[in-house]
């Protein structure tokens, strides 16, 4: 199998569980030969083990910055094509349709077009 580029993508990176499982999941693909990037709307101070890019992306916290679906849509996709060197050929969006961030959950669809 050739190497995938793998964007994840979550609300924030906020010490926890979902953190942990997204950590994980970045390290087991870098170790697999996949590139792997994090695109969040509120990083962590805290690094993140293995050298895995993390992208802040505006717009894309718990609904308090509203922002139209194709704009988000568009940060995404230009967040991972620069962290990436080229589109992802996978997108791991965690928990999009919690309703947090209505603009993620029209966002993905866009994404996915």
């Amino acid at each position: 199998m050739s190497a995938l580029r793998v964007a994840i993508v979550h609300y924030h990176l906020r010490p926890g569980g979902v953190t942990s499982v997204i950590t994980r999941a970045a390290g087991a693909l870098r170790r697999s030969g996949h590139s792997c990037a994090i695109l969040c709307g509120e990083a962590s101070a805290a690094a993140l083990p293995g050298a895995v890019p993390v992208c802040p992306v505006e717009g894309l916290g718990y609904a308090d910055a509203p922002l139209r679906p194709g704009s988000l849509a568009d940060a995404l996709a230009g967040r991972a094509r620069s962290a990436l060197g080229g589109p992802p050929d996978l997108w791991h969006i965690h928990n999009h349709a919690l309703g947090k961030n209505p603009a993620l959950t029209a966002a993905v669809g866009l994404l996915a077009a």
